[in-house]
């Protein structure tokens, strides 16, 4: 139900669309050149190693191979060595690993942050509306909201950062494993488990931005009423449902939005994605805080414990 209504807010809020574009476009540009000032000069020669090519070429072999059917399980090994041969080029080569890394972690950090501040700003757009069916200025509500975004966000991202890293790591390791025994039937399988374990994060967090928001809490007191949002079972099975149908419908959207845009949809339906994800985080809140919020101007859903209240009051003459 949740996801129906928030992708009916998502509708209703497609006017701050192209501004988000806009800025993830510039979030682009802004890790682009963190990557070329920090981390190219660094790995320039692993970008034209062979070690990096072999690695690539089994990958695209990986793919041909999965759409014509053939035996992938020699592709497991191939791999596994693959990913070897290219971290012994780094350590072998007279380089400060430490810093190297220390870049790839400010970049993917930076990135998650700037991405996460407009995600915050479209979430006081989502709660206005929800709640007023009021708009406005996304840049003038970006600057004026800069302070409490970027607080919220150092929390976040960090734990969007090391959750997302680890998640990856297991998956890699889980899917090289199964490949080498089940074939074919590796792909769905780590794709199920990834949508498992990326549900079970935005179910435990998907709280924090409208209790920072609606509530005005701080961040740490989010976090807390987060994860006390979902401490029952019946709630977390709906959230955590929630997320897993929002998860297989965000990849269908992208894939088929990629494939007959000629690439376009690859960028523009992911910040869509964002919208829907934000906008059925606060359909959540709202759901569990007994709060009554808009769809449209004459559509309010009325959660059941005011709805006793309200036909009383709709009973009295004033």
């Amino acid at each position: 139900m949740n996801c129906r209504r928030s992708a009916t807010v998502t509708v209703s809020t497609f006017r701050y669309l192209f501004k988000l574009i806009l800025y993830r476009l510039l979030v682009s540009l802004v890790t682009i050149g963190l990557a070329v000032a920090i981390i190219l000069p660094l790995i320039s020669y692993v970008i034209h190693s062979e070690e990096l090519k072999t690695l690539l070429t089994t990958g695209k072999d990986l793919f041909s191979n999965l759409f014509t059917g053939k035996d992938l399980s020699p592709f497991s090994e191939k791999l596994v060595a693959g990913v070897g041969d290219l971290w012994l080029l780094i350590v072998s080569k007279k380089i400060n690993l430490a810093f190297v890394f220390l870049g790839i972690i400010v970049m993917v950090f930076a990135n998650i942050f700037l991405r996460g501040l407009a995600s915050y700003v479209y979430g006081i757009a989502v709660n206005d509306y929800m709640s007023t069916l009021s708009d406005f200025g996304f840049f003038h509500c970006f600057f004026r909201n800069l302070k409490s975004a970027c607080l919220y966000q150092l929390v976040y991202a960090l734990i969007k950062m090391v959750y997302y890293v680890v998640a990856v790591a297991l998956l890699f390791f889980l899917f090289t494993e199964m490949l080498a025994t089940i074939s074919l039937v590796a792909f769905p399988i780590t794709y199920l488990f990834a949508v498992l374990v990326f549900a079970l994060f935005h179910t435990l967090f998907c709280g924090m931005l409208p209790a920072t928001v609606v509530g005005e809490k701080r961040v740490g007191d989010a976090f807390k009423i987060s994860l006390r949002q979902v401490k029952n079972k019946k709630r977390f099975g709906s959230v955590f449902a929630s997320q897993i149908y929002f998860i297989v419908c965000s990849t269908v959207l992208v894939s088929a939005f990629g494939l007959f845009t000629f690439g376009l949809g690859f960028f523009v339906m992911p910040i869509v994605c964002n919208m829907w994800e934000v906008s059925l985080s606060f359909a959540h809140y709202y759901a569990f805080n007994d709060k009554k919020f808009y769809l449209h101007y004459d559509n309010i859903v009325v959660p059941k414990a005011l709805r006793k209240e309200e036909s009383l009051l709709n009973q009295m003459e004033l």
